[in-house]
């Protein structure tokens, strides 16, 4: 712009009032309807060295180098030389002047108001990479920075990332960093909706915005799926927040579903807050902690079942004064009485003792597991009774067992005796012969 002012002014200058030719040594006497151009509909060309310098086309468009507008452009520079970052413009003013070194400005009135402006030096404090403004840093991996005093405000990257407030790049395409709490702020000047949105490389998008009212929503494809206002209430579903409470979810097709466990999963759960509530598979109900315990959430269905004056549960173990029930089906802490009390056993009763082929150990093998085990066999240890109790299903069909064997062990022996007895009856007559 500075060589365009002065190229004009030495045109100017050389301009004669009675139209004389314009000297080297530079002309008198001219006035404002002087002027250096043509009058026909052709350009204006300038050279040196025989060499196009400066080039007016017919229409007002001006070219410093060779060739034409570029872009159609008002102002073209051309230039295939120049060092390694030489510059094709530079605008230089005295420390004097504090304007900005350039302005590309939207409008030709007001100044105030530009696109783009590169501010000297002069401004603000000492400069990084010598200027402020926008700078190509080419040491760095060819960037471009926006500079501000002595700090880098903003950051282009080689890879296309842009970083504002920090230098630490990663794979973000736009990278914020501050310390003032609020990082970015959006507004849609044209209406009290407004939303950011993120799309994927198909044709899936996610938007996050306002509905207007302070009401703020989350969309998939452009359905919303959530609601929330200022009061920090939030509606899964609709739009529609009731204000007394702080979570609400609407729908006609679809229902509310808690985390699902069995009873050892909810009763593993570390320090339980008041009101935690989960659905417990093992008893099919929702069970709620009300501070010191869990308890069932409303009436569900039984697992009771009702039969005239009888009561039946079929699929579950029950507890009497103790949660300690593991595989029992009643487990009662404290004491039991009763008139009569049968045990019914699935398993097989020790009948088989007397079935054809079924062995009993010798009263040899029966002695010496008494003198290393000091209980009989089949039978449980006083240690294993105090520390696992007595089956008492078990324990008679173990000492069934025995009295079945010991009935064996009687027959035999009485055979014996009867042999011996016949033995001895026929030795006693021999004798008396």
């Amino acid at each position: 712009m500075k060589l365009i002012f002065t190229l004009f002014s030495i045109f100017a200058f050389f301009c004669s009032a009675y139209s004389q030719n314009w000297l080297t040594s530079g002309n008198s006497g001219t006035t404002s309807s002087n002027f250096i151009g043509t009058t026909d509909n052709q350009p204006l060309l300038f050279r040196t060295n025989n060499i196009q310098r400066f080039h007016i086309t017919n229409d007002g468009k001006t070219v410093v180098g060779a060739g034409l507008p570029g872009y159609d452009a008002i102002l073209t520079i051309r230039s295939n030389s120049g060092a390694l970052g030489g510059s094709k413009l530079v605008l230089d003013g005295a420390n004097a002047i504090s304007n900005p070194g350039l302005i590309i400005s939207t409008t030709n009135t007001n100044h105030y108001y530009p696109s783009i402006t590169f501010e000297s030096a002069n401004w603000g404090a000492t400069v990084i990479n010598q200027y402020e403004g926008l700078w190509h840093s080419v040491p760095v991996g060819k960037r471009y920075s926006w500079i501000i005093g002595t700090v880098r405000a903003m950051r282009l990257t080689t890879n296309g990332n842009l970083l504002i407030g920090t230098e630490t790049e990663n794979t973000a395409r736009l990278k914020l960093s501050g310390s003032g709490g609020m990082l970015a702020e959006f507004t849609d000047a044209g209406t009290t909706a407004g939303y950011i949105r993120i799309r994927n490389s198909g044709t899936d998008y996610t938007d996050m915005g306002l509905e207007g009212s302070g009401l703020v929503s989350l969309k998939s494809n452009g359905t919303a799926f959530l609601y929330g206002n200022s009061a920090g209430s939030v509606n899964v579903g609709s739009s529609t927040i009731d204000a007394s409470a702080k979570l609400s979810v609407t729908s006609t097709t679809q229902g509310f579903l808690p985390p699902r466990m069995t009873t050892t999963q909810k009763n593993a759960i570390s320090s339980p807050a008041a009101g935690l509530m989960v659905y417990d598979n093992t008893l099919g109900k929702y069970n709620y902690y009300n501070g010191s315990g869990w308890q069932e959430l409303g009436a569900g269905a039984s697992q009771w079942t009702n039969s005239g004056t009888n009561i039946s549960y079929a699929t579950g173990n029950v507890g009497i004064g103790t949660n300690a029930i593991a595989e029992h089906k009643l487990a009662v802490n404290g004491s039991i009485i009763a008139e009569k009390m049968k045990v019914k056993l699935y398993g097989n009763w020790p009948d088989y003792v007397f079935e054809k082929g079924h062995k009993i150990p010798s009263l040899e093998e029966v002695e010496a597991f008494i003198h290393k085990h000091k209980h009989l066999p089949d039978v449980p240890s006083a240690a294993t009774v105090e520390s696992e109790g007595l089956d008492l299903g078990n324990n008679q069909a173990a000492l069934l067992k025995k009295i079945e064997e010991l009935t064996l062990y009687m027959i035999e022996q009485n055979k014996r005796i009867e042999a011996q007895e016949k033995k001895i009856s026929y030795l006693e007559a021999q004798l008396k012969k």
